[in-house]
């Protein structure tokens, strides 16, 4: 990958994140594709990664944080939670909130839902997630 396409991103307590440009894969987006699948992804340290069915509220718990809430995000505490006094900006956030979690609820309604159980192989998760891509699903309907 040309370097002209990756950042660094140097995190405090998770290390290095290399951020690759979208432009580097513009040829291949699309405008819009219908939401098919879902994959919720974890890791749980298993030799082999694993694909399996996943409840629909399994996958909105695993969406809350991340999707609803903005976890994971870097600087979402400084860049969303209101400076005191609190309740001036609370109610703007829990619009937001709840704008995103009935996205999140109609995504799980519309997709077929599986668990990607990650291993500490990158090349292994790679190939799995390659043959899911290629058809060989291996997941049954939930």
């Amino acid at each position: 990958m040309p370097e002209r396409h990756l950042r660094v991103f140097r995190r405090r307590r998770h290390g290095v994140k290399r951020l690759v440009d979208v432009d580097y894969f513009r040829d291949r987006l699309r405008a819009c594709a219908p939401l098919t699948w879902m994959l919720m992804g974890r890791r749980d340290g298993r030799r082999t990664p694993e694909l399996s069915p996943c409840s629909a509220a399994r996958a909105a718990a695993a969406l809350a944080g991340p999707l609803v809430l903005g976890l994971g995000v870097p600087q979402v505490l400084e860049l969303m939670l209101p400076s005191p006094p609190l309740l001036a900006g609370a109610g703007t956030l829990a619009s937001i909130a709840a704008r995103r979690a009935a996205c999140a609820l109609r995504a799980v309604a519309r997709a077929r839902l599986a668990r990607f159980s990650l291993s500490d192989d990158p090349r292994a998760n790679m190939e799995a997630l390659r043959l899911f891509l290629d058809g060989d699903r291996g997941v049954p309907r939930v």
